[in-house]
């Protein structure tokens, strides 16, 4: 009889179906282990790789084609929008003598806070905590943890402009 990290991969596999109707993928993603909240809307073409070390809060949208790389845990909180094609990279390696330079592997749990908003293809590298309220533009790679209210931008991801904490109307 196959273990549970099969059944968890099975699901995970399933998740990722395009063709699944989002309602079912919160569900599906609980059944694999991740802890996902209430609200929660994830689009089908994602990856999950490792174990399931997910915890999404509620009221959180993660749309298609995203990577969860989950050496270390990944926790992302209210409010959260993802765009399509975002990485979350937990795991890397240090830096090997010449003859090889990808060295031992190494993990560290990443962070994204209450109500950030995490455009298309920007990629969150391991150890890194994104403060509430920030935005993280289109293909930037976050390397560092970031300070609260603000717009992250470039390679690597550096403050552009400092957001306004008050709450605007729609």
């Amino acid at each position: 009889m196959p273990g549970r990290k099969w059944f968890q991969d099975v699901l995970t596999e399933i998740a990722a179906f395009s063709l699944l109707p989002h309602r079912f993928r919160p569900a599906l993603l609980r059944r694999a282990g991740a802890s996902v909240g209430d609200n929660v809307l994830m689009y089908g073409g994602s990856t999950y790789h490792s174990q399931m070390r997910l915890t999404i809060d509620d009221d959180v949208f993660v749309n298609q084609s995203c990577h969860f790389d989950m050496q270390a845990p990944i926790r992302i909180e209210k409010g959260v929008r993802i765009g399509n094609h975002v990485r979350f990279v937990t795991s890397d390696h240090e830096v090997g003598p010449s003859d090889r330079r990808a060295g031992p592997g190494r993990s560290a749990a990443i962070t994204i806070g209450r109500g950030t908003w995490i455009c298309s293809g920007a990629t969150i590298l391991p150890g890194v905590s994104v403060a509430e309220g920030n935005i993280i533009a289109a293909g930037a790679v976050v390397t560092r943890s970031t300070e609260a209210n603000c717009l992250y931008a470039g390679v690597p991801a550096r403050v552009i402009k400092r957001l306004d904490q008050e709450v605007s109307a729609p």
